[in-house]
Order: C-alpha cells, then structure tokens, then sequence
C-alpha cells in the first residue's frame, strides 16, 4: 500500500508565526490568549499544558498581557482589549490585508461584500471594521441580497481560507450585477498550494486523509476538494483511523490543514503503517 504525502500540508506562514511569538513572549510574561490561537486542538491543548490560559471573554481577562491570535479581531474589540492588558499581536499578515482593503474600499464609497463563512472568527473580525457589509457563501445569497448589490459600486474580499473554485463562480456572478466591480483575492497563497497539492493526489488516490481541527475552515475545504475525486475521511488525530477504511486499498494520500502540527501528521502515518504490518 502507498501512502503518499501532499506537497504542501502543515503549518502555514501565519499559523507557525503565531505560535513562535506565544512560546517566545510566554518564557518571560505573563500572557493569556483571547480565544484559541490556531483552529486545532492539538496545538490549543499544548499551550494549555504549557500553563498559558485561554480566555473567550474580555472580562475574564487577569493576565498583564493578552494575544490576538492568528485570526485577528475588529478594531472596537482591540481597543477594548488594551484597555485590560498589554496586547500581543499574532494576526496574520495575509488577514491584516483583507482588513485594511476591505476598510479603504468601503472608505471609497464600494459596497463591501465578504466572500466567507458568517460564524468564523476571521470573517467576524473582517465585518466588525466596516459599516455594513454583506457576507456571502453562494450564490443563494447573492440572490437574497440583490436588491443591494445590483448595478452598484461592489467591493469584495475573501476570507483566507476559502475554496477556489467556489470563489470564482460567486465572483463572477457579481461581476455580472455589480455597476463597478473592485475584486481582491485575499485568500492567501499557503491555501492555494494547499488545495492545488491535495487535488492532485486525490486524483490518483483510492482514499484520502484530511488531518485537522473539524473547527479549521481550511481543512474543511481541503476535504471539499478531495472528495470531489476519492473517498475521503476528515480526521483530528492517528485515533479516529479504521483499519476498515484500508482495506483492499492501494493508494493512501493525505493531507493537512494549515494548523495541524507535524506529529499529528507523522501519527496518523505511523498507524497506517502498523495496519499494513498487522
């Protein structure tokens, strides 16, 4: 049986970014983080055994120094956060952008449209800045909104971690509708490698495993693309494998969201491993 890793799976950028500044700032303050730093459990429950607590509300807050995490938040919620503590900053780059194009499109008199998941904490932090966007996921929500996005100045943003083929047919629909049409494709290029890589091995695969938080926007779409082609299992750790799911299988690729840590990755090889050995 062949398994097979896809080129791009892991740690991105920002995630690996966000964590090096905790563990770094963390040997000398006292720090906790407001919500959980990176959608994954593994690495959440690291950093808790490492002391460092998460707080979910600003009122709970008891630490001298507080981190954003990767995600980002809304301007209001930053200002509210450094009237509590000292703010650490661990947003990702690639999101700061979608902010700040998002805030000087609807400074430019465009109709923002965010192209991403409503309940998400990033697309929450990106709607939090602007007066009154509107967040889309297909085209049924084009249709709810028409009223507000025919023949008018539309500006569009896209959460990161969005699909990108999804994202092409919404936007060329509201290219269609839109009087003047200002596209920004914010979703930033560790997803792009990351879908292009597990497309490819999901072509030739007889199953693939997608590793990482079922909470992971990201992961959640790689299983999207790779179920398109193979059976396809969404998996957190080396414990929710079934030897089932291998047998009479030739050809194993997998793959990782943007938060799953290299252990969890060598985990789940290690016991495909065992269930050819055994």
């Amino acid at each position: 049986m062949k398994i097979k890793l896809a080129d791009n799976a892991g740690f991105c950028f920002g995630v690996k970014r966000a964590i090096d500044i905790v563990k770094k700032e963390a040997k000398t303050k006292k720090l906790e983080i407001f919500g959980d730093l990176v959608h994954n459990p593994v690495v959440v429950d690291s950093l808790r055994k490492k002391g460092i607590k998460i707080v979910y509300k600003i009122d709970d807050i008891t630490a001298e120094n507080i981190v954003i995490t990767a995600h980002n938040t809304d301007d209001k919620t930053k200002e509210l956060l450094k009237k509590k503590a000292n703010i650490i900053d661990t947003a990702c780059p690639h999101v700061k952008h979608v902010h700040n194009t998002s805030k000087e499109m609807e400074k430019q008199g465009y109709q923002v449209l965010i192209i991403g998941k409503k309940e998400h904490i990033e697309v929450q932090g990106i709607s939090g800045n602007l007066t009154n966007p509107i967040i889309i996921l297909n085209k049924e929500d084009i249709i709810k909104n028409l009223d507000l996005v025919k023949n008018k100045k539309i500006g569009c943003v896209v959460q990161t971690t969005m699909n990108l083929e999804k994202t092409k047919k919404i936007t060329e629909e509201l290219k269609k509708l839109a009087s003047e049409f200002w596209f920004e494709n914010t979703i930033c290029d560790a997803t792009r490698k990351r879908q292009e890589s597990a497309q490819k091995i999901a072509k030739e695969a007889d199953i693939m495993l997608v590793i990482g938080g079922c909470n992971s926007s990201n992961t959640i779409e790689l299983k999207k693309v790779c179920e398109k082609y193979t059976t396809t299992y969404h998996i957190e750790s080396a414990e929710e494998l079934k030897r089932e799911w291998f047998e009479q299988v030739n050809f194993v690729g997998i793959t990782a969201g943007a938060s799953t840590p290299n252990i969890s990755i060598k985990r789940v090889i290690e016991k495909i491993n065992y269930f050819k050995l055994n």
